[in-house]
């Protein structure tokens, strides 16, 4: 491919701390020190599955951890702290409940950085855990402490891969499909003919293939549960040369008979 295939995200250094989930259970001695030794103490919160609950913490730092006691009271889908710029699309989550979790927030989609395994059993009423919450690098490393103990601990890749090209093979139907992903916002160069050769792709072939392209201005637009703003389009494909074009914000399936 021409350009970069590879995107690193900067991250915000705000620092805020808000509650959400599921459980009741009471988060109470709230520390949050950043690596320059800034000490703020916040509120207990009482909280009962009424999140999100936010406190109103404004920081700057690049590094922090956050101390507390969580004292579980019910609720088997446990209790997230949100920590890091609370109120914008990246941010961190620590999870407390028949699991350990701590997840990344990126884009608003979250996903599952570290944990550990779920239990069967709920939560007994009354549990009571002394958390320690480290991040660092604004978010992309994370670790856990409970009472005094190691945890869970991740890092997040710093560069996370937004142009790929996969193949997969039907070959009862004698059909080679190739997947091009243009995550970026630039349209991009994807010279297709080492896969086409190593495939011995005829040029028969190559010159009548069928494209189903999904592309948008806005990789963002669309509702959560409302139909989507885009609709994959279906075109014929030359590929004699082996170069497609792939369109900013698209994904491509290429058949290639």
């Amino acid at each position: 491919m021409d350009g970069d295939i590879l995107f690193r995200r900067e991250l915000p250094r705000t620092v805020g701390l808000s509650v959400t989930g599921g459980a009741s259970a009471d988060l109470t001695d709230i520390v949050v020190t950043t690596e320059s030794g800034e000490r703020v103490e916040l509120p207990d919160i009482a909280y009962r599955g009424n999140g999100p609950v936010t406190t109103g913490l404004a920081l700057e730092a690049d590094s922090y951890t956050v101390d507390m006691t969580v004292t579980y009271h019910e609720g088997m889908w446990g209790v997230q702290v949100h920590t890091g710029d609370v109120n914008g699309p990246d941010h961190n989550v620590a999870s407390f409940g028949r699991s350990f979790e701590l997840q990344l927030v990126r884009e608003g989609c979250g996903s599952t950085l570290a944990g550990t395994e779920v239990s069967m059993d709920m939560v007994r009423p009354g549990t009571v855990w002394h958390a320690r919450i480290h991040v660092a690098d604004r978010g992309a490393d994370m670790a856990l402490e409970i009472d005094g103990q190691p945890i869970v601990a991740g890092r997040e890749a710093a560069d996370e891969p937004r142009r790929t090209v996969s193949v997969a093979r039907d070959s009862a139907g004698g059909v080679t499909y190739l997947r091009v992903v243009n995550a970026m916002a630039d349209p991009v160069s994807v010279d297709l003919s080492q896969v086409l050769d190593a495939l011995d792709v005829p040029v028969s072939s190559r010159a009548a293939a069928t494209a189903t392209v999904l592309t948008a201005d806005d990789p963002y637009a669309g509702v959560h549960g409302e139909e989507a703003p885009t609709r994959p389009v279906e075109r014929p494909c030359e590929l004699m040369s082996g170069m497609y074009e792939a369109p900013a914000w698209s994904f491509t399936v290429i058949a290639v008979g």
